[in-house]
């Protein structure tokens, strides 16, 4: 039996769990309390694996326990856990549970609602959170194998609007970016980005050994989040950008002349492309090259909705919706033709059917001649 000690105002104690040492706070100042806190947590370890099943015993698999075990996990699976932390901290505040059970619906229902109302989160927020907590469920689940009910699937999404952004750069802007950028990092980032609707996570990673000039094409792999498809997509160098690209010297084995892939230099990259956007043409991020290939591509009658999908590795109509916008040129090739589609080129039903006569004649008097 590990022996109590009193540390400051409260006793702890030693135990040993999955062939690791920790060091466990009561929280209790009275010495009988401590100790009948540290009866029962040590019961609960010794019964926290399901001895039938195999999996955790969802009776007593304690909060902070399953905590470790879900970090852990997270951190290996290359899940970006500061969301998860915040999460965590928040259920601990608000719910403050003592087994991974207490986080049941009623009390997830509890949080959002403080979070709602207290808090003054927005509805998106609020989904955010809540699929942290089904991802802490479906662990539990899938990894622990625990044999009860997923909790937080029996709570719905908020309705959110999609918010559909207003801005994108015009042609001109777009070259005059592609023409006047620097330095040189923001100048490569910008080609790629308007080039192939990149974000900019998925153009700081985009290497050399990714470029066939045999073939003109480029591998792009996915880096929306870390939980992304690692398979990349292969897509057809424009002449323009192959054009740039072939009068660059490598620097580094990524084609913006350095390694910028940590969420630091990301950080540093995109407020630096914001300002460097803001003095060429006024305004604009580095998400609103993504934007503005998407626009351009809606706008062009040549093109497929489902050719732009695929190019821009959009999986849902909705998002390219809140991606691509109308130009104003559009709206007025739109506006004009709704009613008058036949006017803009001088033709009438009539001369349609007079020229549908000509060009009937003519391929008959073809076919005779050849049979001659």
């Amino acid at each position: 039996m590990p022996i109590l000690e009193k540390r400051g105002k409260y006793y702890s104690f030693r135990y040993s769990y999955g062939g690791q040492q920790f060091r466990q706070n009561t929280g209790e100042s009275d010495r009988l309390k401590a100790k009948l806190f540290m009866e029962e947590f040590l019961h609960d370890k010794r019964h926290t694996k399901n001895k039938i099943s195999g999996g955790y015993d969802i009776d007593h698999l304690r909060w902070t326990d399953f905590i470790k075990l879900y970090l852990a996990y997270s951190v290996s699976a290359k899940v970006e856990p500061a969301s998860d932390v915040s999460v965590i901290n928040t259920i601990n505040k608000i719910i403050k549970p003592k087994y991974l059970k207490d986080l049941s619906e009623s009390a997830i229902r509890k949080y959002l609602s403080y979070r709602k109302n207290i808090d003054h989160l927005k509805d998106s927020s609020l989904n955010r959170q809540l699929h942290v907590i089904q991802s802490m469920w479906t662990f539990a689940i899938k990894h622990l194998h625990i044999d009860y009910p997923h909790q937080a699937r029996l709570i719905k999404d908020i309705p959110v609007p999609i918010v559909q952004k207003i801005v994108y750069f015009s042609l001109e802007e777009r070259n005059k970016i592609l023409t006047e950028a620097r330095p040189l990092r923001v100048l490569v980032l910008s080609w790629l980005m308007l080039s192939f609707a990149l974000r900019l996570k998925e153009a700081v990673h985009v290497k050399w050994e990714h470029i066939n000039f045999k073939t003109n094409r480029l591998l792009v792999y996915p880096f929306k989040t870390k939980r992304s498809s690692a398979d990349p997509v292969s897509l057809y160098m424009p002449s323009d950008f192959v054009a740039f690209i072939k009068q660059l010297k490598p620097l580094s084995p990524y084609v913006c002349s350095g390694d910028y892939t940590s969420r630091s230099s990301l950080t540093m990259l995109s407020e630096e492309i914001r300002d460097e956007y803001k003095r060429l043409v006024g305004f604009g991020s580095a998400h609103i090259c993504r934007h503005t290939w998407i626009t351009h591509a809606k706008n062009n009658p040549n093109i497929k909705q489902s050719d732009i999908m695929e190019y821009a590795r959009i999986s849902d109509a909705r998002i390219l919706k809140a991606y691509g916008h109308y130009t104003i040129e559009r709206e007025q090739t739109i506006a004009n033709a709704v009613y008058e589609p036949l006017s803009a080129s001088g033709l009438s039903v009539s001369d349609i059917d007079d020229k549908i006569a000509e060009l009937l004649k003519l391929r008959a008097e073809i076919a005779k001649s050849d049979q001659k």
